[in-house]
């Protein structure tokens, strides 16, 4: 369990990620991702995550076939035909899509999809570098987070997206996952958002590299503590982990927690 301190950090103080520091996070992201799977035993491809049915595999070539879409306009428009071809088996196409990344990848070997993916993450963040700033103020609306920036998907959303199917593979393989400042960073950015959000009145102690001791509100209805992975797979609605426990008002905490945080 962790350790509460005398004086939690009001989260509606922390400051927003700029466009470098989000390009940095991204790329480390990258780079973090990439070192983790050249670790995994050959077994640890097949283990199914959080995201069933999808396996630690099929995150991968998931997160490749997005770098690749987004660098390539061949490829962002190949994806795009097979994604509207089978739109009508899901409920939105941004699912659509990533069914169609990972059934496509599901023939590539571990080998293979490690070295498309160390070609292309560095041109992925380097595009979203330069694009981000540009984009910020352009309205989209995406099938699972509702009506947000492109400046928003590029900066943020890809590098969570990157950072929670790291934990997933973690959490699936067993193995360590890699944390430090900027997993802290992402995951106190995650925390000023849900925050925000959920109007929630709790103290949440975060334990481990990425965590931190938090207000939320006048932070006096209850207290929320667990390692900083497991909350925040809690707030991309993965399964509840064992670091988890709530003192208080328990029934208003779990209603602040379904809110989540978008990944």
């Amino acid at each position: 369990m962790t350790t509460v301190h005398d004086a939690p950090f009001p989260v509606e103080e922390i400051p927003r990620v700029p466009h470098a520091e989000a390009i940095e996070l991204a790329r480390s992201q990258n780079e973090a991702f990439v070192r983790e799977l050249k670790r995994l035993e050959p077994a640890d491809w097949d283990r199914v995550t959080d995201c069933a049915p999808w396996t630690v595999h099929d995150v991968a070539v998931h997160l490749l076939g997005w770098a690749e879409a987004v660098t390539s306009p061949k490829e962002f428009f190949r994806q795009t035909k097979e994604t509207l071809r089978v739109r009508r088996q899901w409920s939105n196409i941004v699912d659509a899509q990533n069914a169609v990344q990972v059934e496509e990848g599901r023939h590539l070997p571990p080998e293979e999809i490690l070295t498309r993916l160390e070609r292309v993450l560095p041109r992925f963040a380097k595009l979203r570098g330069r694009v981000g700033n540009v984009l910020k103020p352009i309205p989209t609306y995406n099938g699972l987070l509702g009506f947000v920036s492109l400046g928003f998907v590029a900066d943020t959303i890809f590098t969570r997206d990157t950072f929670m199917h790291r934990i997933d593979i973690a959490v699936a393989t067993g193995k360590e996952m890699e944390q430090g400042p900027q997993e802290k960073r992402i995951v106190a950015d995650c925390m000023k958002e849900w925050g925000k959000a959920a109007k929630a009145n709790a103290r949440v102690v975060l334990g481990g590299p990425a965590g931190d001791d938090y207000r939320v509100g006048v932070g006096s209805a209850a207290t929320i503590q667990a390692s900083a992975v497991d909350f925040a797979r809690l707030l991309a609605k993965r399964p509840r982990g064992e670091s988890v426990a709530i003192e208080g008002d328990t029934e208003a905490a779990e209603k602040w927690i379904a809110i989540g945080c978008r990944f």
